[in-house]
């Protein structure tokens, strides 16, 4: 097959599962092109190593609009548009370099990719979650009407006009996502749990499609485990390290280990601080690691004790099973993808709440007995092997991808 693959991802598990996707497609000899904007993370899993790679522009005309306007949110409709407009431009590239399929990927900016609506050959987009800010409820819940409280009547005129005018923008967004969700002929999902998701979203059919993990890359190095705990994300709420650290002050002293967290945002931030404070008023020892060399992470990873797993509702998760194949089990909640992935004492163990009492007991018991995460960890890599192996991963996409790429020819019904 000839396959066109667009996305704009950062850095992270969707970049991480694109790339082994297109290894594993052009190993089987397959021709890949890829399509990708400007504001793509080039560097992190680069495709260019392993095919023909177009960037095309995009940055520049997402940052143009009228500056003054902007907590109206008319820069939503500008980078929309521009959006629109790449995505239109190399669709005419597509259509016009016979193609056999489509392999769209998720956007950062929008997390639908809107390059389904110009493309004429099959398509298909690899989703990992529908923008789940308008779909779901927050700390901050987007569809919220103003508070009353304490306003006078013009300053709650005000906030009232404001929550309008943005409403309307996210409305905008949830219009055009929708839009381009249902041009693609297919929506592949990572898990059970995201077809779910997009099902409540846009009441649209997705096909599971599992990934794999490169088990070369993530190498079990049976190694003696360190005293310490390892956790994986970007550092923000989400990710659930503030149960990490809840869990680990409950854990007694003489058990309780230091926390490793890696993480691919090394900027200033508040919640940084936020995060090294509680850490340190709850007598917990962490150490933030950022942007490391893959060498070292695998290195952590081999020698954590456990890994330590907590994000909202996540939709699949690499990380655990990146972990695993380093010889490492996993601590997670029964929620989200983990519930497909992690199996009660075989490659982790799941937790049905948010119990600090109960994470802080299964932490424990990886340092009160030194052989059960050595024993555990052997078999959190077999089942790796086993199970979620790279191969079957690129079954999968190959399957899906001829799949689509001979439906119109042989009137096939998805």
């Amino acid at each position: 097959m000839r396959i066109a693959v667009w996305n704009d991802l950062r850095s992270g598990g969707g970049k991480r599962a694109l790339y082994n996707h297109v290894k594993g497609l052009i190993e089987r000899g397959h021709e890949v092109v890829s399509f990708c904007p400007d504001t793509a993370d080039l560097n992190f899993m680069p495709l260019s190593e392993l095919v023909e790679e177009r960037v095309m522009p995009l940055k520049a005309n997402m940052e143009k609009g009228i500056s003054w306007l902007k907590g109206l949110h008319p820069h939503v409709h500008q980078k929309t548009r521009a959006m629109l407009a790449h995505c239109k431009a190399c669709a005419e590239i597509i259509n016009n370099e016979a193609f056999d399929v489509l392999f769209a990927n998720s956007s950062t900016f929008s997390y639908m990719a809107h390059i389904g609506r110009f493309v004429k050959t099959p398509k298909l987009i690899y989703l990992g979650e529908p923008c789940r800010y308008f779909y779901e409820a927050q700390p901050e819940f987007l569809w919220k009407a103003p508070d009353a409280e304490n306003s006078n009547l013009v300053k709650y005129a005000l906030k009232r006009i404001k929550h309008m005018v943005r409403v309307y923008w996210y409305s905008y967004m949830c219009r055009e996502e929708y839009v381009s969700a249902k041009s693609y002929d297919l929506i592949l999902v990572n898990s059970f749990f995201s077809r779910e998701s997009v099902k409540r979203a846009y009441n649209l059919d997705s096909k599971v499609c599992y990934l794999g993990i490169d088990t070369d890359m993530f190498s079990y190095q049976d190694a003696k485990k360190g005293d310490y705990v390892i956790g994986m994300g970007y550092i923000q709420p989400s990710k659930g390290i503030e149960i990490a650290i809840n869990s680990l002050a409950l854990v007694e002293p003489e058990y309780r280990p230091t926390l490793i967290w890696v993480s691919n945002n090394n900027k200033k931030d508040d919640y940084i601080d936020h995060i090294r404070n509680y850490a340190k008023s709850n007598n917990v020892n962490l150490i933030i690691k950022t942007l490391i060399p893959d060498v070292e992470l695998f290195s952590l990873l081999s020698k954590a004790r456990a890994f330590l797993y907590f994000p909202n509702l996540e939709p699949f998760g690499l990380a655990p099973l990146e972990a695993n194949a380093c010889g490492t089990a996993v601590i997670s909640i029964a929620e989200g993808g983990p519930r497909e992935t992690i199996k009660n004492g075989v490659n982790g163990f799941l937790v049905n709440d948010i119990s600090y009492r109960e994470i802080a007991d299964r932490i424990a018991a990886f340092f009160i007995d030194p052989h059960l995460s050595i024993n555990m960890g052997r078999q959190s890599r077999n089942y790796i092997l086993d199970t979620w192996n790279l191969k079957t991963g690129t079954d999968n996409i190959e399957f899906w991808l001829d799949f689509l790429a001979k439906k119109d020819q042989e009137h096939i019904t998805i």
